[in-house]
Parts: C-alpha cells; structure tokens; sequence
C-alpha cells in the first residue's frame, strides 16, 4: 500500500470507522498511533511512517500531537463518528470569506436543488474558503466537484445557522435542525463544465 492509499485508508479509519474497529477514540477525535499499528492493514508501518503521512498530507487532514508519552492522530473534519471538540473556530461573519463554495456532482444537484445540501451521515456539511485554484483553498472540495455552490454566509449566519473553521481551513456547519443547508441560502450555482449559471 502507496503513501496515498495509506492516508486513504487512514483518514477512513479516523472519521468513520474507529469505534467499530475497537480502537479508542477520544472526545477531541484523537487515537493513539500504537493502536492504529496494531490493525492488520497499518502492522507494515512505524510510528514515523504515520507522522509523515500526517505531516505531509496536501490537504492538511491530521492534527498529531504527544499526550502522555504517546503519539496520538486525528482527522480534522469530515467524521461521521461523534467527537465533541475538534479545535473548531467560530465563524460570526462573512467578512473575511467572500467565496463560501461547496462542490457536487451534476447527478446530485436534482435534489440538492430542492431540498438543499445534507450533512448526511457526517457531523457537518463543508465548504471551501475559496474558488477552485484559489492558494488558500486547501481542503473542502472534492476533485470531482463540476457544480458549484456559492452560499451566501452572511444570510445564514443572520437566520442563526452555526459555521465553524477547522484547522485545515474547511468551514463546517451542522445545518439546520434537520442538518440541512436550504437552497435559499444559495448565493448562485454554476455549472463548471459550461460556465453557466443554474437556477433552482
């Protein structure tokens, strides 16, 4: 397994499936490298083989971090495990976010539309701090994202929603009070391939 499937792997176990798999994950979403060394698929790796992964991940997904002589990894968004504290920031204004853009695939935008964006089974729904090719997007918006959603932050913000920024610069909500984000919060939709503005 390549570095890239590794971090794949990884970050899988670290938002998803951590509990089912027995290791222990702690309220702020960290598990003990040691624990992870003791999975079949990670027994090939070292400690410092994690700590690279993590360090050097483009999308800067892990916090690591020394608690009590051991390593410890998390995941900095995208759980759908409950974690109580990720290091998240408030975000109380647009201001310094002019572009809040979530990507999706033509096929979902149908019902996106018209019911809005769902966190799903995850613990928020994200959006990128920018366009794509934007410098300080680092996170937030999958390769595959041809339509884009422009949210209009300040509206939801107004109307009570809560966003967060996580330390890999995602900004995060949980939604409404079904964990949704409804299609009037939508500042403008384009669609990537032709440059055309959608309606909904």
């Amino acid at each position: 397994m390549g570095d890239r499937q590794t971090s794949k792997r990884l970050v899988t176990v670290l938002r998803h499936s951590a509990k089912e798999m027995n290791i222990n994950i702690d309220s702020n979403g960290f598990v003990k490298v040691s624990d992870l060394l003791s999975m079949r698929e990670f027994r090939h790796l070292t400690a410092s083989d994690i700590k690279h992964i993590a360090d050097h991940d483009e999308k800067k997904r892990y916090s690591i971090k020394k608690q009590d002589g051991e390593l410890m990894i998390r995941a900095n968004q995208g759980h759908s495990l409950q974690v109580c504290d990720l290091n998240l920031k408030p975000v109380l204004s647009g201001r310094n976010y002019p572009n809040v853009i979530h990507g999706t695939r033509p096929h979902a935008w149908s019902v996106i539309s018209r019911e809005g964006l769902s966190k799903m089974r995850r613990m928020h729904i994200h959006f990128a701090i920018g366009e794509p090719g934007d410098p300080r997007v680092i996170s937030g918006m999958p390769p595959y994202s041809d339509i884009i959603i422009y949210l209009n932050l300040n509206l939801a913000l107004r109307d009570g929603l809560k966003f967060f920024l996580s330390e890999n610069k995602v900004i995060l909500t949980e939604g409404d009070e079904y964990g949704f984000i409804k299609p009037k919060y939508f500042q403008k939709v384009i669609d990537k391939r032709t440059g055309s503005l959608l309606t909904w």
